[in-house]
């Protein structure tokens, strides 16, 4: 069956052979979902949120159908300048998220304090708002830091969907988060963890990850379908092995946060570094 998405909406059209639309509507009505049939009963319509659901249970294989939100990058960039105008984003904050969501592969270097996991909650919030399913798997170095970015995110999501959702017209997708360290990642199987259901992973301080071959083969196996995404706070212009191969996976420097430009905006305190 092959699923269409509807642009920032909680809908989705489901098309297929009839004996197979039919038996969705009866797993539907059974589990009290409303569905609308189309096609002369080849296609039906039905909530996005119900079919996440059925996916979650492993009725129906989402991963396989689901193709890629349609960005329309105009659109993109207008509720961004609304975040940035309510403050729950900076401008270069808004920069990063408008290039991570609307590639593939993205690598974005941004300074400790320049607040990468606002940058995290902003593309989760966007993935969610242009209409897709998005499921996101946000790793970081440990589990506090887990612990703590969720809460962040949490937060920015809840304010960012109060502001963009100021019109009748727009709608939100259901959402997915997982925020794992990268301990807890491995825990979960090394290789065998299952990240097909993954359409975004976002990775911060990604240039540690490949000095870990286990995490290497995680990622290389079970990539995002939609949004491969790393952050890192070093720099990564130097050629040694672990940055080749992370380079690799989330592709060259896409942004680049510098900063002594945050100092300059007030962002960041100027410092005195003495060397011993």
């Amino acid at each position: 069956m092959r699923v269409r998405l509807i642009p920032r909406s909680w809908l989705l059209d489901v098309e297929g052979p009839a004996e197979e639309v039919r038996a969705l509507a009866s797993v539907l009505d059974a589990r009290g979902f409303p569905w609308q049939c189309l096609g002369e009963g080849r296609e039906l319509r039905t909530l996005a949120g119900a079919l996440l659901v059925l996916a979650e249970e492993g009725t129906l294989d989402l991963g396989q159908t689901l193709p890629r939100p349609p960005i329309d990058p105009g659109q993109v960039r207008e509720a961004l300048s609304r975040l940035v105008h309510e403050g729950v984003l900076r401008e270069y904050q808004a920069r990063a998220v408008f290039i991570g969501i609307t590639r593939e592969k993205t690598l974005l270097e941004m300074p400790c304090g320049s607040g990468k996991t606002r940058v995290a909650a902003g593309l989760i919030l966007m993935g969610s708002w242009i209409g897709g399913l998005p499921r996101w798997l946000y790793v970081v170095p440990n589990q506090e830091l887990a612990a703590q970015a969720r809460r962040e995110i949490l937060q920015v999501l809840a304010r960012g969907r109060e502001i963009l959702a100021g019109s009748s017209q727009t709608r939100f997708a259901p959402w997915q988060l997982d925020c794992l360290s990268y301990g807890s990642l491995l825990q979960r199987g090394g290789r065998d963890v299952d990240t097909d259901g993954i359409d975004g992973i976002i990775v911060d301080e990604c240039h540690t990850c490949g000095a870990t071959e286990r995490f290497r083969a995680l990622l290389e196996h079970g990539p995002g379908k939609h949004w491969d995404i790393g952050m890192s706070a070093t720099p990564l212009a130097r050629q040694d092995s672990r940055n080749a191969w992370v380079l690799g996976l989330f592709g060259p420097v896409a942004y680049q946060v510098r900063v002594a430009d945050l100092e300059q905006q007030g962002y960041l305190a100027k410092g005195n570094p003495v060397k011993i």
